[in-house]
Order: structure tokens, then sequence, then C-alpha cells
């Protein structure tokens, strides 16, 4: 288990209207910051939240956050103040990145241990700019898609692709046969939320969810999933004493929260969960991934991965 010491974070901000990039990477304790996180992503969340707490921010990068407090969520949003958080170890488990996105509201305790808390979400889900869709008719999914995330990246400012994530890349093959839907978003304006929840009604077998590109930048993906609970769209994982568990608990006939160390090799997809567990045996099988979560305080006991499980199949 020594390959799940020595933390370290890299920690990014920039703050509202782009006005000069700051950077932190801190490995063990070789600085008097300190930061804490606790971000969530959950099967059927439009994109990944949470909130990132720091300790030992000068006073003027606290205001320009803080200032985003007195701002609705979607002008708040529409500010871009970027909070892009990596943490793991500086060990052969690595490191993996626990959000990218922007700011939406901050607020900061009093002195003389001034902790700037900042809520953080991956995408201008709510209350952000809004589009005329302009569909009418039927048409493939994939087309609508595709229509409504180009206008929002026009929009946002932001990239947005489509990207065919199920198991047996239905969406794409829909496309190919021409296999089409009543496009149904009436005549007003939507934003982006109402714009995904829409594609996900019009669907029987895809559901959408928007998450960061891990691999274009800041490109904004939505991903078509199965919505099928048995299919997972990439490799399981493993989970035992030699892979960072640490805890199994809340465990029924086919649910469990599995804790792990945080650990880079894991992907950012909800894939199916294999556990295998010397101390809690009746709980080893395979589960499906509902929702991750992701905890840590750098000087506090904190430094884990949660995955909330379900669906258990026996081993």
């Amino acid at each position: 288990m020594s390959r799940y010491f020595g933390r370290c974070y890299k920690l990014t901000l920039i703050p509202p209207g782009g006005r000069g990039k700051k950077v932190w990477e801190v490995r063990e304790s070789t600085t008097p910051m300190d930061i804490k996180f606790d971000i969530s992503y959950a099967r059927g969340q439009t994109a990944r939240e949470g909130t990132v707490s720091i300790l030992g921010l000068s006073h003027k990068t606290i205001y320009d956050f803080i200032c985003l407090a007195g701002l609705t969520r979607g002008y708040a949003m529409s500010k871009l103040a970027r909070v892009k958080l990596e943490v793991g170890y500086a060990s052969s488990a690595g490191m993996i990145e626990v959000i990218d996105g922007f700011a939406w509201h901050a607020s900061a305790s009093s002195p003389p241990n001034m902790w700037i808390h900042i809520k953080v979400s991956e995408c201008n889900a709510s209350g952000g700019q809004s589009i005329a869709p302009g569909l009418d008719g039927e048409m493939t999914l994939k087309t609508m898609a595709t229509s409504m995330m180009k206008k929002f990246s026009v929009a946002e400012g932001v990239k947005f692709s489509v990207q065919d994530c199920t198991q047996d890349k239905i969406l794409d093959k829909q496309h190919e046969d021409e296999i089409k839907v009543r496009a149904d978003f009436g005549e007003e304006d939507i934003d982006l939320k109402t714009a995904i929840q829409k594609l996900n009604a019009v669907s029987k077998d895809i559901q959408f969810i928007l998450k960061k590109s891990r691999s274009e930048g800041d490109t904004r993906v939505l991903e078509a999933i199965d919505k099928a609970v048995n299919k997972a769209y990439k490799a399981n994982i493993r989970v035992d004493k030699n892979t960072g568990l640490l805890s199994v608990t809340g465990i029924d006939a086919i649910n469990g929260c599995i804790t792990t160390f945080i650990d880079g090799a894991v992907d950012d997809h909800f894939s199916h969960l294999v556990l295998s567990s010397e101390m809690n045996p009746q709980a080893n099988g395979t589960y499906y991934i509902t929702r991750r979560q992701f905890i840590g305080h750098f000087n506090g006991p904190e430094w884990y991965a949660r995955y909330y499980c379900s669906d258990r199949q026996g081993s």
C-alpha cells in the first residue's frame, strides 16, 4: 500500500474575466496552502459538481471570487472563473482530475483562518445562455443533439461535441439507418439543462450526460450512454486490498458503498465495480456504479474516493 503515500495536488484558478492564471502544485506539506474538496458525479447528473475550499489565498484572489456570491448562478458562470483540481499521490498511484469547471458561488470564513469555499460545476447547466432550437419534424437523434450543441457552442463560448458511448453504438447506428424521432421543443428559447432533458425524453434507449473532455482541452462532451443499467461501456474497476480498498459499508442484497484510496488509474466512466474483500466476503461481487464522490482534506484525515453501487451480482 506504499503507492498511496505522499499526497499531492495541483490547483489552477482563473479569476472572473480571465485576469491572471494562478497555479499551485503541492507535494506533501511544502506550503502553508491547504485545500478541501467534495466532488460528486451521479448517473443522470448533467455534469460533475462540488465544492473546493482553499486556505492561504491572497485577499485579492479571495475578493475576486466572493464577488460571484451576489450574482445569479447563470450570470456568475458567464464570468468563466475557472477552478481545476487534480489530486492523488506522488507515487505510482498518480493523480486524477476530480473537477475542471466554472465557479458559480464563493464564500469566505472569518479571519484569521480565511478559508474560501468555491462551488464549481463543469458546465453552465442551469441559468446559462438560451438558444432557439430551430428543430421541427422528424430527424435522427444524433442530428438533433449535434444541431443543439453547435448552437450552445456559440451561445456559451465553449465548444460542445456529441459522442456515442453506448455499448452497441446505438446513436451512431440509428443515424446510419436514418431512424428518426420527432422533435418537440416548442417555440421558446431553452437553456442547456432543458435541452438535455428534452433529448432524454425523446430517446428510448439512450441517456445523455454532459462531461468535460479529458483529451480536447476545454471541450464539453455530450455523451450518449445506455439507459439500461446492466450495460457498462468501459472496463470494470477492480477493487481489493491491493488496489486501494479502505472500507465497505451499507451492504444489503444488491447495494453497497465502497471507499478506496484515490487512484489515477481509475477511469471517469460509470462502469462496473468488481469487489473482492477479505474482510467482507459477503459483499463481494460485481456492482453497477450509480455515483462517485471524491472527498479530501490535504492536511486532514480525508483523502479518498467513494463509490455508491447497486444491482450487485454475486461472485
